[in-house]
């Protein structure tokens, strides 16, 4: 993670739901958190290939930052983070 790692969630932008490096002037997420909810982030596939504009920008797999819920996202405590992420494999898939 860099300071200058976001995700483009502008639906009517070329970018829509990829990263994207900062400054970006269209709508968008910066994925360096001060909560370092996203010290720990895996992309899933959602809304992927094909893109489509307006069905959702990024399903990410990341820590938990204490919140009680999350905007679509998967997250969890860095102790269970660490118990999966030793258990998969280079090829590990992700089913939701």
């Amino acid at each position: 993670m860099t300071r200058n790692l976001g995700w483009c969630d502008a639906p009517d932008d070329f970018h829509y739901n990829r990263p994207i490096t900062l400054p970006f002037k269209p709508s968008h997420e910066v994925l360096w958190r001060d909560d370092q909810a996203y010290d720990i982030v895996i992309t899933t596939n959602h809304n992927e290939r094909p893109r489509k504009l307006g069905a959702g920008s990024a399903i990410f797999f990341h820590l938990t930052n204490g919140a009680s819920g999350t905007a679509g996202c998967i997250a969890l405590s860095a102790q269970h983070m660490r118990l999966i992420l030793q258990r998969c494999g280079r090829n590990a898939v992700l089913v939701i």
